[in-house]
C-alpha cells in the first residue's frame, strides 16, 4: 500500500495520529478535551505546556499522574512524527507512560498507554521494516487491553492500527476487513476523524489494487470529514493524498497543483511540517514533470527549507534530491 523511500515520508499519507487521550483528567476536567483540539489543529507545544501545568499544580494520585504521563506520550509521539522529529524524546516520555499506566493499575489508562507505544512502534518499523511484527504484536496487545476496558473508542483505534501492520505485512485483505469494521464502529461513535482514517485507508487499499476512480471518491470523502472535523494538521495529507490519486489517473493536472500548494500552505500554517515539505517536493516533481523548472525549482527548495525544520535525515535527503533535479538541466 505505501510507495518506496522515503519510507516513512511517503507512508505517513496514509496514517494520521488518533489515538484516544484519557477521559476526565486532574484538576481541570476540560484539559483532555483541548488537548485533543490542541492535537487536531497543530498546538503540539500548547498541549504539552497544558498538560506540564496541571503536572505541576502540586501533588496527585498515581492515576492522575499516570493519565498525565499518557497525555504527554501522545503529544510527545504525535510531535515527533509530524512537527518536530524526537525520536528519542518520543520513545522515553512512551516508555514512562506506560510504567507510570501499569503502576496505576487502571485498565482504560493502560490500554490507551499501551496503544500509544504502540503506535511509536509502528512509525519506527516504517523505517525499520524487520521491526513491524513487534508493532503487530504490540498493536494487538494494545486492542485486547482496550476490549477488557469497555473502551469503545480505543478499541476501534487499535482495529485501524491494526489494519496498518496487516497491509505493512502483506496482507491487504485482513487490513481492509479491519477497517471496514473500524468504519462502523466510528460511525457508531460519531467520530468524523477517526471514520476519516478509515475512509482514508480504505482508499488506498483500492487504489492499490487499481480501482482508481473508487479510490478517488474515497479519498475525496476522507478530506471532507478531516476538514468537517477541524483537523488542520492532518487535512494536508488528505490532500496529497487525493492529489497523488489524481496524478496516478492521468486528470486534473491543475486541481492537482491547487492541492498540493494548499497542503504546504496548511501545513505551514498549522505546524505540520512534515505534511508541507511533503506536499512541496510533491509539486516540485509535478511541476517538473510538465517543464516548469523555474516553479518546480522554487517548490523543491522551499521543500528543503521545511524537511530541515522537520528534521528527519531521510525526509531531508529526499527533498534535497528533488531540488538536484530541479536544478539540474536536462533531467526530468
Amino acid at each position: 500500500m505505501f510507495p518506496p523511500a522515503p519510507a516513512l515520508a511517503l507512508a505517513l499519507l496514509h496514517l494520521a495520529a488518533a489515538t484516544p487521550l484519557p477521559g476526565k483528567v486532574g484538576p481541570d476536567p476540560q484539559l483532555s478535551a483541548r488537548v485533543e483540539q490542541d492535537l487536531l489543529e497543530g498546538r503540539w507545544d500548547a498541549a504539552r505546556a497544558a498538560v506540564e501545568r496541571e503536572l505541576a499544580c502540586g501533588e496527585a494520585p498515581a492515576a492522575v499522574r499516570a493519565e498525565l504521563a499518557v497525555l504527554l506520550a501522545r503529544i510527545a509521539v504525535d510531535r515527533s512524527q509530524f512537527h518536530h522529529h524526537a525520536p528519542r524524546e518520543a520513545a522515553a516520555a512512551a516508555d514512562r507512560a506506560l510504567a507510570a499506566a501499569r503502576e496505576a493499575g487502571d485498565p482504560r489508562v493502560l490500554a490507551t498507554a499501551l496503544l500509544v507505544q504502540a503506535r511509536r512502534i509502528f512509525f519506527e518499523a516504517l523505517d525499520e521494516p524487520s521491526r513491524m511484527r513487534a508493532a503487530a504484536a504490540a498493536v494487538r496487545e494494545a486492542r485486547a487491553a482496550a476490549g477488557r476496558a469497555g473502551d469503545a473508542r480505543l478499541e476501534a483505534e487499535a482495529i485501524f492500527h491494526q489494519a496498518l501492520t496487516e497491509d505493512q505485512q502483506g496482507r491487504p485483505e485482513a487490513a481492509r476487513a479491519l477497517l471496514e469494521d473500524g468504519a462502523v464502529r466510528a460511525r457508531r461513535l460519531g467520530d468524523d476523524f477517526m471514520l476519516s482514517n478509515m475512509e482514508r485507508h480504505l482508499a488506498g487499499l483500492d487504489q492499490d489494487r487499481g480501482e482508481l476512480t473508487r479510490a478517488e471518491l474515497g479519498f475525496r470523502q476522507s478530506l471532507a470529514l478531516r476538514e468537517q472535523a477541524g483537523a488542520a494538521a492532518f487535512v494536508p495529507w488528505a490532500q496529497i493524498a487525493l492529489a497523488d490519486v489524481l496524478a496516478e489517473r492521468g486528470t486534473a493536472e491543475e486541481e492537482q497543483r491547487v492541492l498540493l500548494r494548499k497542503a504546504a500552505q496548511l501545513g505551514e500554517r498549522s505546524g505540520s511540517l512534515r505534511a508541507a515539505s511533503a506536499a512541496s517536493a510533491t509539486l516540485a516533481r509535478r511541476l517538473l514533470a510538465a517543464g516548469h523548472r523555474g516553479a518546480a525549482r522554487a517548490a523543491a527548495q522551499r521543500a528543503v527549507a521545511l524537511a530541515r525544520r522537520f528534521g528527519a535525515p531521510g525526509d531531508v535527503r529526499a527533498a534535497e534530491e528533488v531540488a538536484s533535479r530541479a536544478s539540474t538541466p536536462g533531467e526530468p
